[in-house]
């Protein structure tokens, strides 16, 4: 519980980072790509959070040894590690070569880096939430699990949406609602989530023994 509750903290000042990110880019009315300094801070955010959700993972995992928690704990891994890295490529690469790099630019549209976000954040990101939910359901009870399970349905629906994107042509409506959804997933229900845990109590007994 003290591990699990220690990466929900981790995920929800993650998430009042990102929110500030966004603030900062308020004065350029909200440009795309967005300023230097919300690149910046929202990278920040996914290099506390992303391993956070690797750790709540392993968390789950060893207080029931499953395959389904197992497989979110593997998952969650892959996340994270492709996640971090695609943000050290848009600080590192990005800004060593701005004019040279731009399949490596998660905002330039169906660059390399946008799709491997999209594929992190999308179908990743969402396979390991809806994997976590009924643990989190049983260890922090309804709410916590709702909001959860919300992040994790936003999340891949963003990600078929951009998939299909790559090979079909739909209306610029349909990859705003994507865009949207990942970002309520991302910067909202999974943050308010992770709020609702750190608010719970201890479960009655050993969360091995509840999810048996």
């Amino acid at each position: 519980m003290r591990v699990a509750k220690l990466a929900s903290g981790v995920i929800v000042a993650a998430g009042i980072v990102y929110v500030l990110a966004l603030l900062f880019n308020i004065p350029g009315g909200f440009a795309m790509p967005p300023t230097a300094a919300t690149r910046l801070v929202a990278s920040l955010s996914v290099f506390a959070s992303a391993p956070a959700l690797t750790v709540f993972a392993y968390a789950v995992r060893q207080a029931q040894p499953s395959n389904r928690t197992r497989v979110a704990f593997a998952i969650a891994a892959v996340f994270a590690t492709v996640a971090v890295a695609n943000r050290i490529a848009q600080l590192l690469v990005i800004g060593l070569s701005p004019d040279g790099a731009q399949q490596l630019d998660l905002y330039v549209t169906h660059s390399y880096a946008q799709g491997v976000e999209m594929l992190a954040w999308g179908i990743l990101f969402g396979t390991v939430t809806a994997l976590l939910t009924p643990s989190v359901r049983t260890w922090a009870g309804g709410w916590p699990a709702r909001w959860l399970g919300a992040s994790a349905v936003l999340s891949v629906v963003a990600g078929l949406a951009y998939s299909l994107a790559l090979v079909a042509t739909l209306p610029d409506w349909i990859g705003g609602i994507a865009v949207a959804f990942g970002g309520l997933a991302w910067g909202v229900t999974w943050p308010v989530s992770s709020a609702l845990f750190l608010l719970s109590g201890r479960p009655r007994g050993s969360l091995r023994s509840q999810l048996s």
